[in-house]
């Protein structure tokens, strides 16, 4: 066997040399029990589990690495892994001072015994997937304490672990999910949704979804402070990614929406607190009709909204407002939707956009937001009377208002050109319909003329600018409003 390492002394988190172990051992008396020295094998194999876990539970650090690994081996088994065997051996805390390790001291800075940080990790989640018992007796180890820290660990690969574990546990049922609430995860798992980039440690931490009403009460709290609140709108946001619905559904939906709406109805708000708010409020109206009224109903269309799209220099800002404008006012059937964007003042706002916005993505929100006012014979003439007919020639036959790979036009441009194009004959039709029921001329094709929209779309084609699928579209709008017509 080779020479032993120090043991490692886990109250003090400490290694004593060989030298000085007798010298510090206290003197017992004869009846006291001392613990014989490890004499078991130096390498183990997940099929004699008995023999790892001695050595992992013995003070002999260089059987620490070998033994974790072969524990984990053994607990990954697809047949029959021997969980119930491991959570009754008395070696589950032990596993968790391993996986605490990888938090930093001694352990930590080790590369040898940092695998045991993982490979605990590892084997902790395993347990933790069998029966609500053998879950349960992880936590009674002490796992979730253990567990929260490796959420901001630098390596991704313990990330992703400590996010399994506590996927695990969490979605064991409400009685764990509510241990880990107790155990102060709810900030942690806030901050490790907003940071995270690892599509996997993203998924296990999905269970946070399940803790709505805990956040929602959360929001209206008055003595949080602002990064507490920070992560807890971004915790909400990504539950309505996932499910835009669920939320208004929840009691304390509206006061938590207020509170988000006046973060952003506040010129001097933290601009990371803000980013935060203004993503829940827009992911909102992605769901259906109960979800995008109740951010209408919180007045932020006329508050906040329309503050970030007048004033605010932070182009994320001003795509979230103008997604969730382009998602208020996409159902035709809903007259009200656009009604309060209308009365907001926001449309004239959204043509602006179009012109003013220097990156792409506004922009392309912008038209969206602009062809599907479209569809509404009320509101649709506000829309070009506000100059929506030019800023759509415009972003179609002006280069720079679209963003181009290698030469090409992007796929998200090339969707938003489509709309446009779509968007400029629903106006048309939409104007020819007003005509008829007034017997007055089209007041679109007037707009047409001042855009000089048939000259500038049919040099965009003729230069090969333009999609196909806009082109197709714009040969309907020749065919159906000719430019003799227009000039009329």
């Amino acid at each position: 066997m080779e020479a032993s390492r120090p043991s490692f002394v886990s109250r003090h988190n400490i290694y004593v040399t060989p030298e000085l172990r007798d010298l510090l051992q206290p003197k017992s008396s004869p009846e006291a029990e001392v613990e014989p020295p490890y004499t078991g094998p130096t390498s183990f194999s997940p099929d004699d589990v008995g023999a790892a876990i001695e050595a992992a539970k013995s003070s002999e650090e260089s059987m620490w690495r070998g033994a974790t690994i072969a524990i984990r081996k053994a607990l990954s088994k697809t047949s029959g892994p021997p969980i119930q065997a491991v959570a009754d051996s008395g070696v589950l805390p032990r596993l968790v001072e391993f996986m605490s390790g990888g938090g930093g001291g001694a352990m930590g800075s080790d590369p040898e015994l940092q695998v045991c940080t993982l490979e605990a990790a590892w084997a902790l989640c395993n347990v933790a997937s069998g029966t609500s018992q053998q879950c349960g007796e992880v936590v009674a180890a002490g796992a979730l304490p253990a567990v929260l820290p490796l959420l901001s660990s630098p390596r991704p690969e313990l990330r992703e672990q400590a996010a399994w574990l506590l996927g695990n546990i969490a979605g064991d049922g409400i009685g764990l999910r509510n241990q880990c609430l107790e155990a102060g995860a709810l900030l942690p798992v806030l901050q490790a949704l907003r940071d995270e980039t690892n599509a996997k440690a993203l998924q296990q931490l999905a269970w946070l979804r399940d803790s709505l009403p805990v956040l929602l009460a959360m929001v209206v709290r008055t003595d949080l402070h602002e990064e507490a609140l920070t992560d807890i709108f971004w915790g909400l946001a990504y539950s309505s990614d996932h499910n835009p619905d669920a939320i208004p559904r929840q009691a304390g939906c509206q006061a938590a929406l207020a509170r988000a709406a006046e973060v952003l109805d506040r010129p001097k708000a933290p601009k990371s607190l803000v980013s935060a708010a203004v993503r829940l409020l827009s992911q909102l109206p992605t769901g259906g009709e109960l979800a995008t009224t109740a951010v209408i109903d919180t007045g932020v269309l006329a508050g906040g909204f329309k503050r970030i799209l007048l004033d605010s220099e932070v182009e994320p800002h001003v795509t979230d407002v103008l997604f969730a404008l382009s998602n208020i006012v996409a159902t035709a059937e809903l007259d009200y939707q656009p009604k309060a964007v209308a009365e907001a003042g926001l449309i004239p706002l959204v043509v602006d956009a179009i012109r003013q916005q220097v990156k792409s993505r506004p922009r392309r929100e912008a038209v969206h937001t602009l062809a599907n006012l479209s569809m509404f014979r009320k509101y649709a003439p506000i829309a070009w009377e506000s100059g929506a007919v030019e800023a759509l020639v415009d972003f179609l036959t002006q280069p720079q208002l679209m963003s181009h790979d290698g030469g090409s036009l992007s796929k998200a441009d090339s969707v938003a050109a489509h709309a446009a194009m779509e968007g400029l004959v629903k106006y048309a039709q939409v104007g020819k319909a007003l005509a008829a029921a007034s017997g007055g001329p089209n007041p679109v094709l007037s707009a047409f003329a001042s855009a000089r929209l048939h000259e500038r779309l049919c040099e965009a084609r003729d230069c090969g600018e333009l999609p196909r699928s806009v082109v197709r579209d714009l040969e309907a709008l020749l065919r159906d409003f000719p430019p003799a017509e227009q000039g009329q």
